[in-house]
């Protein structure tokens, strides 16, 4: 989680897909698996069960609030209590406010009321001696008047992010999945599937933490104490890895282009979110990738922490000519120095090299020269002639190595220019589908309000942000060090089983 956090619906369905498996799988265990509703008392699963259940992926809906991607988590036992949390690429902790937090924001988020620890059966507070962020020395010489492990004998922990955001939070352990908006099939996916998970209770809460739509967040960087790895080290889903596809087009009608004053009360839908797959033919199926091109693998330079990439080439390309004007040449560039380049879905917006700003901006101002455009952050105006006229920005990365060639990640301007909603209400359609012909694409009358979001600041290597990733399938796959990527429309699904 960096920079500009700010804060993600499907209709509620429980979407059930089955991984393909190794060779070592039964023929007749391949199809699509649908998990039961198993006993009602008891959110655990048999050994036979989590054997079967090896075999799924699932999916479940995103959800979009104030620039962020959420999705909901089902926690505690009998009855779990829903949590919608930012699902957060570029961290690994998950966290959210539990009663009775005096430093919380408790008329901004998304659920009724905060965490209630003592309604859930199964739910403890991580004593001292087995503390699983920080080691049990590090917590008996923690420092605060009310954290002192000395004293509370508890795990206490305290998160910064780079925007100056922070929480504080006390380890604790319950039953946790993935949810849904639809609370039957979300206790039935919950009976079946729920883990012991380590979380934040947390305490007190500063900055954007306080005034977010999300009641936490999910940290899925590549880390021992995120969500993903603890569901594969139990069996709960098929494969080290996880996806998101993100639906720009239902965003912008149901979000920024609603004529609803309720539409920032509540979350809205943002595609699709999927946890357990990695076969291409199944992932494929599950989503409408958009050209017949295979989805392309981009190697991972890191194995752990955050999700980094090398960039190799970078080209500010024109909508009108297809002119690209390159901007990065070779592999030793500006975006593979310090952190690198990440990925991370928790930041709302992308960051470019700063010593690379002016060479970009000149480039792009070039490419929109017919426009009069200069290259810049600050909202401006458009007819829909002249959006149609932006460039787009396309990055060229290292492919994994035994995919043998070089990945396009393309970032068009219906992904980086977002929609001022204070002057959108009310107005027609306006993002549209590149890949489609022109003929389709949805024109407006007048002009339009935008606010460019890629910036040119990043002090050290480049942050792909959730803006990014918008109508990309994107596969976070950990467990073959990688990451795939494939254009997408997020709106549609195939081949999806219905738990009832």
């Amino acid at each position: 989680m960096m920079q500009r956090k700010n804060n993600t619906i499907i209709n509620a369905t429980i979407w059930l897909l089955l991984a393909i498996i190794l060779c070592c799988c039964k023929e007749e265990e391949e199809g699509f698996f649908v998990v039961g509703m198993g006993n009602k008392n008891d959110s655990r699963v048999s050994q036979q069960d989590h054997d079967h259940l090896t075999q799924v992926a699932i999916a479940v809906p995103l959800f979009f609030h104030s620039g962020s991607y959420h999705v909901y988590l089902n926690v505690g036992s009998p009855t779990p209590q829903r949590q919608l949390v930012i699902v957060d690429t570029g961290s690994h902790y998950t966290a959210f406010p539990c009663e009775p937090c005096k430093h919380c924001g408790r008329n901004t988020h998304a659920a009724a009321h905060f965490f209630r620890p003592q309604s859930s059966t199964t739910f403890q507070t991580v004593p001292c001696d087995q503390c699983h962020w920080v080691t049990a020395a590090s917590a008996f010489h923690h420092q605060g008047p009310k954290q002192n492990c000395r004293i509370s004998k508890v795990c206490p922990h305290t998160q910064k992010y780079t925007e100056g955001s922070s929480w504080t939070a006390l380890e604790s352990q319950d039953y946790v999945f993935l949810a849904t908006d639809h609370v039957e099939e979300s206790l039935a996916l919950h009976q079946q599937l729920a883990v012991p998970f380590v979380f934040g209770c947390q305490t007190e809460e500063t900055g954007l933490f306080i005034s977010q739509y999300a009641d936490g967040i999910m940290g899925m960087a590549m880390h021992p104490n995120s969500l993903l790895s603890q569901l594969y080290s139990t069996k709960s889903i098929a494969n080290m890895a996880f996806s998101m596809c993100i639906d720009g087009s239902s965003i912008y009608h149901n979000y920024y282009a609603s004529s609803s004053a309720a539409s920032y009360d509540t979350a809205v839908k943002g595609g699709l979110f999927t946890m357990g797959g990695v076969h291409l033919q199944d992932l494929t199926d599950l989503v409408h990738h958009t050209t017949s091109q295979p989805m392309q693998f981009i190697e991972l330079v890191k194995d752990k922490g955050w999700f980094t990439v090398a960039v190799q080439q970078v080209y500010i390309v024109s909508a009108t000519t297809g002119e690209h004007i390159p901007v990065v040449t070779n592999e030793i560039n500006s975006f593979n120095t310090g952190k690198g380049t990440i990925v991370d879905s928790g930041t709302t917006d992308t960051f470019f090299p700063k010593d690379l700003g002016d060479i970009l901006s000149n480039a792009w101002e070039k490419v929109a020269m017919s426009l009069g455009l200069k290259y810049g952050n600050k909202m401006i105006s458009l007819t829909d002639t002249e959006f149609a006229k932006l460039p787009f920005f396309k990055l060229i990365l290292r492919g994994e190595s035994t995919y043998g060639k070089e990945v396009e990640w393309t970032i068009h301007p219906n992904a980086y220019f977002e929609p001022v909603a204070t002057t959108t209400r009310n107005n027609p359609k306006m993002l549209r589908n590149r890949n489609k012909k022109e003929e389709d694409r949805i024109h407006w009358e007048g002009k339009r309000s935008f606010t460019n979001r890629i910036y040119l600041d990043e002090a050290n290597g480049a942050v792909l942000g959730a803006n990014s990733m918008i109508d990309h399938h994107v596969l976070f796959d950990v467990g073959n060090h990688r990451i795939g990527i494939a254009p997408a429309d997020c709106s549609e699904f195939d081949d999806v089983v219905h738990a009832s």
